[in-house]
């Protein structure tokens, strides 16, 4: 976590003066303006900012579940609020999204979740109908929730639909889908409304950070030479300590250019035991191992 100090405290000041100059000139604010806004302003004032509304709903979410600690609890008008956001998000399952957009990145996790929602339900015919109309609004509400937290990922840091990697003289990217998959599938184990078998990530990388971790890596592999006879759909690194595996796919009608499809912590034996059968390990630092094929 970066030091807080005083010429970052002087600099946040001065551009929430900026903004509060150009509300009252009547002057359009930018992208990092309106997240500064939305998340900086006064809940109260938020409801009255439809532009900031996402902000808005991330700080109601958080607070709702109890991640804010010392935060007293939703006043009945956030409350309603929340509920509103969510109650509409439902209407996203069903939405015409844009392919390779965010939106449709969404819909197409989120319908896996539900899938995933309805196979519990089927294991477990006891639960009744209340607990089960708790688990989709919740499941709901974390869809909305992630949304807001790549949406702003991508416009306040990548900047453009997707973060342009290299590795073997490829390019690779990472894009809505990839951090939405991630996202959904091995982050917050704690917030999804069922069990879930896959494999999550508990504090080494975060999700802010991801493209930077990918790009960081790639280089330090691509810097060793050691990786330029293998596979860049299929790869396997040891970063401190831990057995990560990314997926690549291609991108349909652009040559050498792949996505990234997913990227996990392994704990399957089986994975390890290939690993171990099929590849070396390759030491690049103290805390970074590549596997490379035998």
């Amino acid at each position: 976590m970066k030091e807080i100090t005083q010429q970052m405290i002087d600099e946040n000041e001065a551009k929430r003066q900026e903004i509060d100059k150009k509300l009252k000139e009547g002057k359009p604010l930018g992208t990092e303006e309106l997240w500064m806004m939305g998340e900086q302003r006064e809940l109260d004032d938020l409801p009255n900012l439809p532009e900031c509304w996402d902000m808005y709903y991330r700080r109601l979410y958080l607070m709702f579940f109890g991640e804010m600690p010392g935060v007293p609890p939703l006043t009945p008008l956030h409350l309603a609020n929340f509920r509103f956001f969510v109650h509409n998000w439902y209407g996203h399952l069903d939405a015409n999204w844009a392919p390779g957009s965010l939106g449709a990145a969404s819909q197409k996790e989120t319908k896996f979740q539900v899938k995933d929602l309805e196979s519990e339900w089927a294991n477990n015919p006891t639960k009744g109908d209340d607990e089960k109309d708790e688990d989709i609004s919740e499941l709901i509400a974390w869809s909305k929730f992630r949304y807001v937290l790549i949406r702003k990922i991508f416009e306040l840091d990548i900047k453009g639909e997707y973060y342009p990697l290299k590795l073997n003289g490829l390019s690779i990217r990472f894009d809505y889908e990839s951090a939405m998959h991630i996202l959904t599938r091995h982050f917050a184990h704690g917030m999804k409304p069922y069990p879930s078998t896959k494999d999550h990530f508990y504090g080494v990388f975060r999700h802010e950070c991801l493209h930077k971790d990918f790009e960081n890596i790639f280089h330090e592999i691509d810097n060793s030479g050691v990786y330029k006879n293998d596979d860049a759909t299929n790869i396997n690194f040891k970063y401190k300590g831990i057995v990560y595996k990314i997926w690549t796919l291609p991108v349909q009608n652009e040559p050498d250019t792949y996505r990234i499809s997913t990227f996990f912590p392994v704990s399957s034996t089986k994975i390890l035991k290939r690993l171990n059968e099929v590849y070396s390990e390759i030491k690049l630092s103290d805390e970074l191992s590549v596997y490379i094929k035998k």
